[in-house]
């Protein structure tokens, strides 16, 4: 919400931190074998961890579990991507484990439940014991890979999962045995919170299938709308099945962690629903999601300001007043934070705020003198200075 249709003009090039973009070389990750009793053979098994799971060795993460890491570039588009998404706060903090498949067409079935049971039984409990995870797993599949993951979600191994992506899934494969548990299921009512993310393109044979199949799910999902499941259907426009994989990867990702975390999709939801008062909605959501979907992300404490620096640059004041304030709740008091936040007050003809918070940023200005660049301390020091008419 604009403040009494003001146009104000801000030059906070040297003011609001911006970051360049990472470069990407060699990501880490693990590749070892794992022997298999449900298989009767050794497993490959994949593990990439963001450059933060190396860095701090006290932080969980969540995991995503990707189908057909046999495929290197399949692999290396989805490790890329997490690693882009996660540097930039997109999303929650998460590791890969890739599923090697030797077999796809056997191994996804849902005919068949090897995988299901050398996932619950085996690789699960070796990643728990030898990697640092939080309860928070998510399960990825591409065409026949995503009839997997919507089969296991509608079956009694629906708990190996708290979230489900699945990309252009074959939901009516097997005479719509998919479809049909998805009925029964969800007329019993689903006890435990799922989310379950589907996505198609709009090009092509498969995806004219996939369409079909995704609207007969959505619609055994609105008739019984289970309040433990959160149908989150998206449809990637002039993509065909291959070309929507990652788009609908990403799209995929931002909608799941929503659901788990305050993100900039749902603080933007909040700007259009309240006008821009968001900050009673940013106290309760964590407590009331982490209740609802059993699980509750909370970002760096940079997060908000960073947000907040984006809409108050849209002149958006009452949601980037209620953005800074909330960061500084949560502990992020820095100097230009402080700084724009006066300046936010200001625009809201504040003016008592504004001093309030021009002075503060005068104080953290030579608290933090050491921890800027000299630059910033003297471009700082002169707008306070004369934002205090000194």
């Amino acid at each position: 919400m604009k403040a009494c249709g003001m146009r104000v003009r801000y030059c906070l090039t040297a003011l609001i931190l911006l970051s360049e973009l990472a470069s990407y070389g060699q990501l880490p990750q693990d590749n070892f074998e794992i022997r298999s009793d449900v298989w009767g053979t050794t497993r490959q098994v994949k593990v990439w961890m963001p450059e933060s799971y190396l860095e701090d060795d006290t932080t969980s993460f969540a995991v995503l579990w990707v189908l057909d890491a046999q495929s290197e570039t399949f692999w290396q588009m989805v490790c890329g991507n997490l690693a882009y998404l996660q540097s930039k706060d997109q999303i929650i903090p998460c590791i890969a484990v890739g599923i090697v498949s030797p077999d796809r067409s056997y191994e996804y079935s849902p005919l068949h439940r090897e995988l299901a049971d050398h996932l619950q039984i085996e690789l699960m409990p070796y990643i728990r014991d030898h990697y640092r995870t939080t309860p928070l797993d998510i399960v990825m599949g591409h065409s026949w890979a995503g009839a997997f993951v919507a089969n296991t979600l509608f079956s009694d191994d629906s708990d190996l999962f708290e979230a489900y992506l699945a990309i252009s899934p074959s939901l009516s494969a097997i005479d719509g045995r998919i479809l049909n548990q998805a009925d029964s299921v969800l007329v019993a009512e689903m006890k435990t919170p799922k989310v379950f993310y589907c996505a198609t393109g709009d090009l092509g044979i498969e995806e004219a299938e996939s369409i079909e199949d995704m609207a007969a799910m959505s619609e055994i999902c609105l008739k019984y709308s289970n309040p433990a499941l959160a149908w989150l259907p998206s449809r990637i426009e002039k993509t065909d099945h291959f070309s929507c994989v990652a788009p609908a990867m990403v799209d995929g990702l931002l909608s799941i962690c929503s659901r788990y975390m305050a993100s900039e999709r749902m603080v933007n939801n909040w700007v259009v629903e309240t006008g821009g008062e968001i900050l009673p909605l940013l106290e309760i959501y964590g407590k009331y999601n982490g209740h609802s979907f059993g699980y509750w992300y909370s970002p760096p404490v940079s997060y908000w300001g960073k947000l907040a620096d984006s809409y108050l640059q849209l002149e958006e004041f009452i949601t980037a007043r209620d953005l800074y304030l909330f960061g500084l709740q949560n502990g992020d008091e820095n100097v230009v934070n402080a700084f724009n936040l006066a300046l936010t007050y200001e625009a809201l003809e504040d003016r008592g705020n504004a001093r309030k918070h021009f002075l503060r940023a005068d104080e953290l200005l030579e608290q933090q003198k050491d921890q800027i660049k000299e630059s910033l301390y003297r471009s700082l020091k002169k707008a306070v200075g004369e934002k205090l008419g000194e």
